[in-house]
């Protein structure tokens, strides 16, 4: 059976799709931990190391934010599934393509 170039395509783009939601998670997160700290860094905890006074248990928690080596690893899968849907693009043919959206940058 011939391999479908147009369905190979849209799951390469669903990945990737999947790929940007959870890089930009990852994002999200640390933004808002960077303007949490920025703004108020005396209210930001860390539940594990303990200690902390009981009025701040609500409190925003580093624990929550991504490693360097995490972010590392979610931004080369990104990568990885950019060239994929691009590479699946290039393989259906032009007059195929209508009603269908190149991969997003």
């Amino acid at each position: 059976m011939a391999a479908d170039p147009i369905h190979d395509y849209l799951n390469a783009r669903q990945v990737l799709e999947e790929a940007t939601r959870q890089v930009q998670q990852a994002v999200d997160l640390i933004s808002n931990a960077s303007i949490m700290l920025f703004r108020n860094w005396r209210n930001v905890v860390t539940p594990s190391a303990g200690g902390f006074p009981m009025d701040l248990v609500n409190a925003p928690s580093v624990e929550s934010w991504p490693t360097a080596q995490q972010l590392g690893e979610l931004l080369k899968g990104w990568h990885k599934a950019k060239r994929e849907a691009d590479n699946a693009w290039r393989q259906v043919p032009a007059e195929s393509r209508y009603g269908l959206q190149p991969p997003p940058d």
